[in-house]
């Protein structure tokens, strides 16, 4: 079954901004230069996360967490599956994470998964769907359940 088959994109929709984010201490080599200096783009910088009691905060791989503001492009894709329920996808890819090493990178990205018309749908766009179908980030807007 092809993917117009199976699904029909109804809108995305995709911008950059500049958020808040926490990341496992291990994404710290993306975010620095070689010299230890901040590279372009990211803003307050947090290496020392603590929770209230003062423990160092940890993310899934027990690695401490670190956060920044951090360029991230946000996708958010609506479609219909062949049982016709609707859903929505929210997927967000973040500047230096190894696919976007620069700005210009993520901006490139976002235009490839920039939507007009039906006909104009993208192999990123149904990348994400097929990737993401009832996923994580995946929600179904028929159920109520949203």
């Amino acid at each position: 079954m092809t993917f117009d088959e199976k699904f029909y994109v109804i809108s995305v929709n995709s911008y950059i901004k500049n958020t808040p984010n926490s990341f496992c201490r291990m994404f710290l080599k993306n975010l620095k230069n070689k010299d230890g200096s901040l590279k372009d783009h990211i803003t307050d910088l947090n290496e020392n996360l603590i929770d209230l009691e003062g423990n160092p905060v940890t993310d899934i791989f027990r690695d401490q967490g670190i956060k920044c503001t951090i360029p991230t492009l946000f996708i958010e894709v609506t479609y219909k599956d062949s049982d016709r329920d609707v859903y929505l996808i929210n997927h967000e890819v973040y500047l230096y994470e190894d696919d976007y090493p620069t700005l210009k990178d993520l901006e490139a990205y976002k235009e490839k998964v920039s939507y007009g018309f039906a006909s104009q749908v993208t192999q990123e766009i149904k990348d994400i769907v097929e990737a993401f179908h009832n996923g994580y980030g995946c929600e179904c807007l028929s159920s109520g359940d949203y």
